[in-house]
C-alpha cells in the first residue's frame, strides 16, 4: 500500500472511530452527574453499576429514587420517583404535547382552562377537579420552566409516588437542572397532596 491509501483509510475511520468511543462511553459520563445528585441529596447507592446505578433516600421527608431504566421502545432514561400520599387513589399522567403525539395523548385528555399551559401539555387523570386543584398557577408556572428546559417525558401520579420519566441520560449541567427542578416540583405536589 502507498502513502496515499493509507492516510485515505485513516481520513475514513479516525471520525467513526470516534463516534464509537462517544456512544460507548456516554453511559460512563453520565454516571459523574448521577453522583453530583447522590453527594448533593446525601442519597445511599442501592446499585453502583456505572451502567445502570440506582441512587435513593429521603428528601424533604418524601422517599426519592434515581435510576436508569429501559422504556417500552428499548431506550435508555433517567427515572426520578418520589413519595407520597394518596388515600383516594388519584392518578394523572402529564407529557408534553406535540405533534406526534397530539392525536394519541389528546383522546380522553383534560384541559385546564390555562391557553398557555394546555398548548404545552396533555394531561389524563381520574379525578379533574383534583388535578385543577393540583396544577395551580405555581405549579403550571414551574412546569412551563421545566418544558423551557427542554422536557421531553412525562411525569405522572400512581399509587403512592410521583414518577419522572425523561428520555436519555443525564449527562450536562442542563440535564440536571431540570432533574432538580422537577424534584423540587414533585416534592412541593407531595405536600399539596396531604391537603387535598
Amino acid at each position: 500500500m502507498d502513502k496515499t491509501a493509507i492516510i485515505l483509510i485513516v481520513i475514513l475511520t479516525l471520525p467513526w472511530t470516534g463516534v464509537l468511543i462517544y456512544i460507548l462511553t456516554k453511559k460512563s459520563r453520565a454516571y459523574k452527574y448521577y453522583r453530583k445528585l447522590q453527594e448533593k441529596y446525601e442519597l445511599r447507592t442501592e446499585h453502583s453499576g456505572k451502567q445502570s446505578p440506582i441512587f435513593s433516600g429521603v428528601y424533604r421527608t418524601r422517599q426519592l429514587k434515581i435510576e436508569n431504566s429501559v422504556n417500552g421502545n428499548k431506550k435508555l432514561c433517567t427515572k426520578l420517583t418520589v413519595g407520597c400520599k394518596n388515600p383516594a387513589n388519584f392518578e394523572f399522567t402529564l407529557v408534553k404535547r406535540n405533534k406526534s403525539n397530539s392525536s394519541v395523548y389528546s383522546k380522553g385528555s383534560f384541559l385546564l382552562e390555562d391557553n398557555e399551559f394546555d398548548d404545552k401539555f396533555i394531561i389524563h387523570t381520574n379525578d379533574l377537579e383534583r388535578v385543577k386543584r393540583l396544577f395551580d398557577f405555581n405549579t403550571r408556572f414551574k412546569l412551563q420552566q421545566v418544558n423551557d428546559l427542554g422536557f421531553k417525558g412525562e411525569i405522572m401520579l400512581r399509587g403512592g409516588s410521583f414518577t419522572y420519566i425523561e428520555p436519555g441520560l443525564v449527562n450536562s449541567d442542563m440535564a440536571v437542572m431540570k432533574l432538580e427542578l422537577v424534584l423540587h416540583e414533585l416534592c412541593d405536589l407531595a405536600d399539596v397532596m396531604k391537603y387535598n
